[in-house]
């Protein structure tokens, strides 16, 4: 494959000029000052030194690669223009964004796997590229809650990639893992980020072109913070409620009636927001499914539901942009709500979400944008509750959110990737989805056919693991083998980690011994193409690693499961014989103790305690008796 056809995103306008070329032994620079030592200059230089060239000049007179700002050129602001020809290469562009993109793109010319494997100085074709982004606010959401919480090395390596991926903006998803002084019984076990790494943070993305976002649940999912005192008495339904997040009923949403739940979040909102540059903020609101059951109802039956959540977000908005700041919530209330969308606040941002293949992404875009509201699109990696992700799934969820987004007028696109049930996939699980979104959200024609995106060759790049990306591909598809589909997660996830219920219950009696003998097959099939480390990239034996790891769960679960299709007509947990329960059992301690290894690699030791507890019961499901 050619340098220029691993790129992602694919660049706009892209024509090759005919023949190639290499850089001289010791290529010459001449950069603006801005962009001296800064991180796009240092990957250039660093992939041409891979390569077997000597460290590149800065400021030589007879440069090889040339940048230079331009402001009488035709380009958005993070739009650039890029030529190589037989002088070299010249990037100009009219921001510094964009000649950080075009030092980005030329990165990537210059890092093809095959060159970085071998040190061989691959040549690079003659070509002219001219580039911008289709949609101006291009991000990702981590879910930091549920219950991963990663090191700063892990979060400094991501907003790498996401660099590399063009994408400018960060959020992470906070419920109860921010540090907060005077409320430290919420978050003492859970390795919280401290104000410092925040802060640090915050630098280290906006040396990459990224803006870090707040973001703070406010409303719903506050269950991390309720089932605590003080805090219960704050609680729409103190007693609890049964929600899809917890394994008995607590909890959920603060009392929207309640003048202690603003209280609250104007103490939690000035600790936190003055730790960051942008004026955006995320405050969630969404999912308050319990609101009206419970201290609220009566004030829910003078007027409505849909009237309480929307004096709260009122009140929430007021406080939000008393600080400077503007408002970003979840807006699943919203488009279920079509004529509330006229009554909000008129700066608000509606976040649209929704993470399967056919989400109606263009109605709900539609209604909002009649309504003048400004807003983003949502989709998902689809990584969550699947052990390896579901990689068709997330390629059209990506993909139908870009086309929806330029169809309707999105300011942005943002890729959601969630941790529910224990975060049990691994950090390298949720990279197609990632890479797919960033590259949609940057030229939705990439979304319009799958041969407009190298997905292979992107992710081997991305990875810095050669010969991994076409594995993970065929990981994240592993789900289709049977012919049960299961909405926000799969069949291998739900077999292993909801064996307490009967596969009547889940839907999946229409499994066949057949399917399932198929999926293990398939794995074996698998495990043997995930190569070695052979590039020696950041983390990439740890990238192997997780890949063997994913393959082990997903055989275990689809054994589990044609055992217990065998116990027919209900396949419970209880039926199956001593001795495959015992050995089953043994295998998933074996897996549990790797993935403790593996989650440590890359995340803070808080929250394994409560994932490794899930782990534990369906352990002891299977080695009773």
């Amino acid at each position: 494959m050619t340098a220029h056809a691993s790129l992602a995103p694919p660049p706009r306008e892209l024509e090759l000029t005919g023949g190639h070329g290499n850089p001289p032994d010791r290529p010459g620079f001449d950069l603006p000052e801005e962009l001296i030592g800064s991180p796009a200059h240092q990957a250039v230089a660093e992939r041409l030194v891979r390569r077997g060239h000597a460290a590149p000049r800065t400021g030589a007179e007879d440069a090889w690669l040339r940048v230079r700002r331009v402001t009488n050129i035709d380009l958005p602001p993070e739009g650039y223009e890029l030529r190589h020809d037989a002088d070299g290469v010249d990037i100009v562009a009219p921001q510094i964004a964009g000649l950080r993109h075009g030092l980005t793109t030329m990165s990537l010319l210059l890092g093809s796997t095959q060159s970085l494997r071998t040190g061989d100085r691959v040549p690079l074709p003659r070509l002219h590229v001219r580039d911008w982004p289709a949609i101006e606010n291009r991000g990702l959401m981590l879910d930091i809650s549920r219950n991963k919480v990663p090191t700063n090395e892990t979060l400094e390596r991501l907003v790498d990639q996401m660099a590399e991926l063009k994408l400018n903006q960060l959020q992470l998803y906070t419920e109860h893992t921010f540090a907060y002084t005077g409320h430290e019984r919420v978050w003492e076990n859970a390795s919280a980020l401290m104000p410092e790494d925040v802060r640090h943070l915050g630098r280290y993305c906006a040396d990459r072109g990224i803006e870090l976002v707040p973001n703070q649940q406010s409303f719903g999912h506050f269950h991390r913070w309720l089932v605590h005192e003080p805090y219960r008495s704050l609680a729409e339904c103190p007693d609890g409620v049964v929600h899809s997040w917890s394994r008995s009923p607590e909890p959920f949403s603060l009392c929207p009636t309640d003048p202690g739940s603003l209280e609250l979040l104007e103490d939690l909102y000035g600790q936190l927001l003055p730790l960051f540059e942008s004026r955006l903020f995320n405050v969630g609101l969404d999912e308050t499914f319990d609101i009206g059951q419970g201290r609220s109802r009566s004030a829910c039956e003078r007027s409505s539901r849909g009237a309480v959540y929307l004096d709260f977000l009122r009140a929430v908005h007021e406080r939000v942009s008393g600080s400077g700041h503007r408002m970003m919530f979840w807006g699943d209330i919203v488009v279920s709500n079509p004529a509330m969308a006229r009554q909000l606040p008129t700066d608000a941002i509606a976040l649209l979400w929704g993470y399967e293949a056919d989400h109606p992404f263009a109605e709900q875009a539609a209604l909002v944008a009649e309504a003048g509201m400004e807003f983003y699109v949502c989709p998902g990696t689809s990584s969550w509750n699947s052990f390896s992700g579901r990689w068709t799934n997330a390629r059209e969820n990506c993909a139908r959110a870009a086309l929806a987004a330029m169809e309707h007028g999105a300011t942005g696109y943002l890729i959601a990737d969630w941790g529910d049930n224990g975060h049990l996939q691994p950090l390298t699980i949720t990279l197609p989805g990632l890479v797919a979104g960033a590259a949609f959200s940057w030229n939705p024609e990439a979304a319009t056919t799958n041969s407009a995106l190298p997905m292979e060759e992107a992710l081997d790049s991305t990875l810095m693991a050669a010969s991994q990306g076409r594995a993970l591909l065929e990981l994240g598809d592993a789900y289709r083998t049977t012919r049960v589909q299961l909405v926000n997660g799969t069949v291998a996830f739900r077999l292993l980690m909801s064996l307490e219920d009967p596969l009547t219950q889940r839907g999946l009696q229409r499994l066949t011994l057949a399917e399932l003998e198929a999926a293990r097959s398939g794995i074996d099939d698998l495990k043997s193409s995930i190569g070695p480390a052979r590039l020696a990239g950041p983390g990439e034996e740890l990238v192997r690693r997780e890949l063997h790891w994913t393959c082990a769960i997903l055989d275990l679960a689809y054994d589990l499961g044609a055992l217990r299709v065998r116990q027919a007509p209900e396949g419970r947990s209880e039926d199956l014989p001593a001795g495959d329960r015992r050995r089953l059992a043994t295998d998933l301690e074996a897996l549990t103790d790797e993935r403790e290894e593996l989650w440590l690699a890359r995340n803070r030791p808080g929250g394994w305690d409560d994932t490794r507890a899930r782990l534990a019961e369906v352990h002891a499901l299977l080695a009773a008796g």
